[in-house]
């Protein structure tokens, strides 16, 4: 039997889960409340860190580099530092993701200035780029992207590590901030997320919202690029809110992004220059059908929007490829060389006015040849008619209800006949069928 590219295994994984997620949902009865915890509350930490007071001897180890349980709060070069988020402690690894030192972090700090002395390590230098991956996944993820970068420009580009399920997007923004404010001799700093990593950058300049004076997004950053960003409420985190399968998967990140409301308020909008690249699928047949509208999987086109972005494009991936996509590479490195994605006079800005309420527009429906699941009823769009029994919304209505009941919905006193039997072209204003 022929193998799964690994490639097409990584691609299927977030909608594997979202289907276990649904077949998950009965379950939740038996297991009950208590197994899912309190949706806002953090997981507990113990109340002294581990090696606190102590700088233990370090045994030179091979580590995972960080999966779901450490995030990066230093990078330099090819080294850095990360916190574990339960027991709190530091570790320091190098390129091969081998552990040097582990204690507190101004000992995991100094051991690093130590090493960068006796390997001669460069300073930071021009322009800086920071990656940061989506939920559940790791930095592999983002690694294409990275070495895209460093192969076109003399960018120094770091792929950030962060518990994504973990811990909140408060505490992600945070790390985030430490590992700008050590970038000590980068002149500029661009920033490229995929998904749920746009979300902790957006919550990174919410918390130096220019009205506290004591906090500020630093001034180096000069642009950033959201990769599929879930910038309005997203819908399958809403469907799978109360699922348990979905709180463990998803982890504390997921469930705020479920409790959409609570979040948006501490979100900001870049104070610099951003730009917006969305996926959608080939057909409407590929299309997830628990999102409504054009989407890549996981979220929706409208969902990505955010006022503000100078730039704005649709591009035919899904959601987990994205980052590796060739086109999605391209412009990724002409908006952070330009600031924009293929040229200055054909930017596609968002605006408030863009931004659509529940992910369509009031004078919208749902495209006439779209799939959806069973039992829900197909929609389809109708010319608005006047006669002179019905008035021109009235008639609509009845021919909608209709078209779901699979008849069609005539004048009083008109035959009935089947929707299979119905020419699929609309009736026109003024027009009769035979």
């Amino acid at each position: 039997m022929d193998r799964i590219p690994l490639t097409s295994s990584r691609s299927l994984a977030i909608p594997l889960l979202l289907v276990l997620c649904q077949f998950a949902t009965p379950l939740q009865r038996s297991w009950g409340q208590s197994f899912r915890g309190d949706e806002n509350q953090a997981p507990t930490k113990p109340q002294k860190s581990l090696a606190e007071s102590a700088n233990p001897p370090n045994v030179v180890t091979k580590t995972l580099g960080g999966l779901q349980f450490w995030s990066d709060v230093r990078i330099r070069h090819h080294w850095r530092i990360q916190k574990n988020v339960y027991t709190d402690h530091h570790r320091l690894l190098d390129a091969d993701n081998n552990r040097h030192a582990w204690g507190t972090l101004k000992h995991c700090a100094q051991q690093l200035e130590k090493i960068a002395r006796e390997k001669k390590l460069p300073p930071i230098n021009g322009t800086v780029v920071l990656a940061l991956h989506g939920t559940v996944r790791s930095r592999d993820s983002m690694e294409k992207l990275c070495q895209s970068l460093r192969d076109k420009t003399d960018y120094t580009v770091f792929n950030v590590t962060y518990a994504s399920t973990r811990l909140s997007i408060k505490d992600h923004a945070e790390s985030l901030g430490q590992i700008v404010k050590h970038l000590d001799g980068a002149k500029e700093i661009h920033l490229v997320a995929h998904s749920m990593g746009n979300l902790v950058i957006r919550h990174y300049f919410g918390d130096h919202l220019p009205a506290d004076k004591t906090r500020k997004p630093d001034p180096r950053i000069r642009r950033v690029v959201m990769l599929a960003p879930p910038n309005q409420a997203p819908a399958l985190a809403k469907t799978f809110k109360q699922n348990p399968l979905f709180q463990i998967i998803w982890g504390v990140s997921g469930i705020e992004m479920a409790n959409w409301t609570d979040l948006e308020k501490r979100l900001g909008t870049p104070t610099c220059q951003f730009g917006i690249l969305a996926g959608r699928m080939s057909s409407a047949a590929s299309s997830n059908p628990l999102i409504r509208g054009n989407d890549d999987l996981v979220v929706a086109i409208e969902e990505t929007k955010l006022a503000g972005a100078i730039d704005y494009r649709v591009i035919q991936v899904n959601h987990s490829t994205i980052m590796r996509n060739e086109t999605v590479m391209d412009y990724t490195l002409s908006f952070l060389r330009h600031g924009f994605f293929v040229s200055a006079d054909t930017r596609q800005q968002i605006k408030q006015e863009d931004i659509r309420a529940n992910g369509v527009k009031k004078a919208e429906a749902i495209a006439p040849d779209r799939i959806v699941p069973q039992g829900i009823l197909r929609q389809r769009i109708l010319p608005q008619r006047s006669t002179p029994d019905a008035p021109p919304n009235k008639l609509h209505q009845r021919e909608l209800e209709g078209r779901n009941r699979g008849v069609e919905v005539r004048n009083k006193g008109s035959k009935k006949r089947p929707l299979d039997e119905l020419p699929r072209r609309p009736i026109g204003a003024g027009e009769r069928r035979e």
